[in-house]
């Protein structure tokens, strides 16, 4: 078995990017690599085992808690709709973001950088590893692996899960010049010590590939996001008695990542057939950040009582919800092209047919390559015709036929062992 030691602030945690590197380490020993994560985990948080698996935890200063007593209130209070009718209170992030992006560079994680440097040169003095594998997000994860890199001559392999200059979203831009100027540095750097680069979408890889310095030979390697089947719940639908129509969003809306155009649409439909609030059900678990409009939007257009807010719940909760949905919806952003929301995936896992918002691009390719539902522009009448189709198949009992053979392709065991192979060649 070849050793890889994986660069990982986020691990336990039940971000998509956490997600996917917990599934990548799951699947790397049954494909000849035994993982060892070095991470940020705190010690009260128990860590599930996975088999073949080894733990680092590296202690560093956690800037959310910090932030929390700052603003004097604890996230929970934002985040979790336990109570029936709870509605989404958007998060205050003008002080957070404000300190985020003039003073931690480059990222919030970077007190991390070098307790996680420290106990990574240990590891790799005492004990042979083959390999290093870093992914970004946080940018800071690169930092600690290309410093390694230098420090021990192992080939590294750096994954782009985002961009990290000339990121679309708004809260990932840089303030100023010289922000922008220090942050390419920095990428250069990292750039500079990576032996192969791996991405999760086209868009990232084009990037990449323009990006290259001498040191990187190799072509940038395409790695999509991917479901685990084994995540999945047994029973994936509800009896046939079911009478509701669900549409669920699992993940976060933010800025241009937003819900409007949706609910616009959504209210369209509930007028064109009447339908009461047992009929239809829109679920969402998740949170809500600088869309301060959004509570009094729902109100205006009389939603609230179609609203299933939940906030924050586990993973596995989370699947088992959408498993028994009748749609899933996927948000695309109008401003970005490039990133592929990591919910499509578990839509695509649990055959379930997306209603995506999305202009043209990779993300819209995808559903129709699967034949994995419907994309309209961000458009409420698009919308209400959406619904309309979904809400037929609901009506008539038919299941979405997705594309199985195309579906499977975005298997964990598919993408997994074509990050392995990325790995065989950095290593031969």
């Amino acid at each position: 078995m070849k050793r890889v030691l994986i660069i990982a602030y986020y691990f336990n945690d039940e971000n998509m990017g956490a997600i996917r590197l917990r599934r990548i380490a799951k699947y790397l020993p049954r494909l000849g690599y035994e993982p060892t994560i070095l991470t940020a985990l705190p010690e009260t948080i128990v860590v599930k085992e996975i088999a073949g698996v080894r733990i680092e935890r590296v202690k560093a200063l956690d800037l959310k808690a910090v932030y929390e007593r700052i603003k004097g209130r604890k996230e929970a209070e934002v985040v979790r709709g336990s109570e029936p009718g709870a509605l989404p209170k958007s998060k205050n992030t003008k002080l957070t973001a404000w300190l985020n992006r003039w003073l931690m560079i480059p990222d919030k994680q970077i007190p991390w950088l070098w307790p996680a440097v420290r106990r990574g040169r240990e590891l790799l003095s005492a004990e042979p590893y083959d390999l290093i594998f870093a992914s970004l997000e946080p940018r800071t994860n690169l930092l600690v692996a290309a410093k390694l890199a230098k420090f021990s001559g192992l080939p590294c392999v750096m994954e782009y899960r985002d961009l990290w200059n000339n990121n679309p979203y708004h809260h990932q831009q840089q303030p100023s010049a010289f922000h922008k100027w220090l942050h390419g540095c920095l990428e250069r750097y990292v750039l500079s010590r990576a032996t192969c680069l791996s991405t999760v979408c086209r868009g990232i890889q084009t990037y990449l590939q323009m990006m290259r310095t001498s040191n990187v030979s190799r072509e940038v390697g395409l790695v999509y996001n991917f479901y685990d089947p084994d995540e999945y719940p047994d029973e994936q639908k509800l009896s046939a008695e079911k009478k509701t129509f669900t549409v669920i969003y699992t993940g976060a809306m933010y800025f241009s990542r937003n819900p409007y155009a949706f609910f616009k649409g959504f209210r369209l439909f509930l007028d064109k057939y009447a339908l009461p609030p047992e009929a239809i059900q829109f679920k969402w678990m998740g949170v809500t950040a600088a869309l301060p409009e959004l509570e009094q939007a729902l109100k205006e257009l009389q939603l609230v009582q179609y609203l299933d807010f939940q906030g924050i719940v586990d993973h596995e909760a989370a699947l088992s919800a959408l498993c028994s949905a009748d749609a899933a919806l996927i948000l695309q952003s109008p401003e970005d092209a490039i990133h592929i929301p990591g919910k499509l995936y578990e839509a695509l896992g649990a055959r379930v047919p997306v209603l995506a918002l999305s202009k043209p691009c990779e993300v819209t390719e995808i559903i129709d390559r699967v034949h994995g539902g419907i994309h309209v522009p961000h458009e409420p009448k698009a919308v209400c015709r959406a619904l309309q189709e979904l809400w037929q198949l609901h009506q008539d009992g038919r299941v979405w036929a997705y594309n199985e053979a195309e579906v499977e392709k975005f298997s964990a065991g598919q993408m997994v062992g074509r990050l392995a192979r990325l790995f065989e060649q950095v290593c031969s």
